[in-house]
């Protein structure tokens, strides 16, 4: 009897083993498909500053599309939370209906107020946020704050 508590030991280890490179390798894919819909948002989205561009419909809500899928698949990645503000930001700026653009502005806050928790050091994040309240004409705590934290972390080397 003891000798087949010995001989399952490695079994039980090696399923185990097994479970967690197949777990690993789901996981890796899920992630290299995130940042697949990420890098074609992040091109896209890339182009709206551009004078000579102009986005259709359809590349616009592919983005959107493409941001969301990221989102779902990594919901607290930053990058992909920082770039749906942008994105968000733009959709304010297109608005014809002024209650779209506060709808789209709030949305372009809250995202980058999500992507701030997870990088509070970032620089850039937090003058995008200053520079989204400064566009819906919100000069409030979060405002200051964030200008507060911009000016702080300019001031290291």
């Amino acid at each position: 009897m003891a000798g087949n508590e010995i001989s399952t030991f490695p079994r039980f280890v090696s399923s185990t083993l097994l479970m967690v490179a197949f777990f690993s390798i789901f996981q890796a894919g899920s992630i290299l498909l995130a940042d697949l819909s990420f890098s074609d948002a992040k091109t896209e989205v890339g182009f709206w500053s551009s004078k000579s561009y102009q986005p259709t419909t359809l590349s616009k809500k592919n983005a959107q599309s493409n941001i969301q899928a990221a989102i779902a698949q990594w919901p607290q990645n930053p990058e992909y939370l920082s770039l749906q503000a942008h994105a968000h930001n733009w959709q304010a700026f297109w608005a014809v209906d002024e209650e779209v653009q506060v709808a789209e502005g709030h949305l372009a806050i809250r995202s980058q107020q999500q992507a701030q928790i997870s990088r509070p050091a970032y620089k850039a994040g937090w003058a995008a946020l200053q520079d989204y309240k400064a566009r819906m004409g919100e000069y409030d705590d979060i405002w200051r704050q964030a200008r507060e934290h911009k000016a702080r972390l300019g001031e290291r080397k």
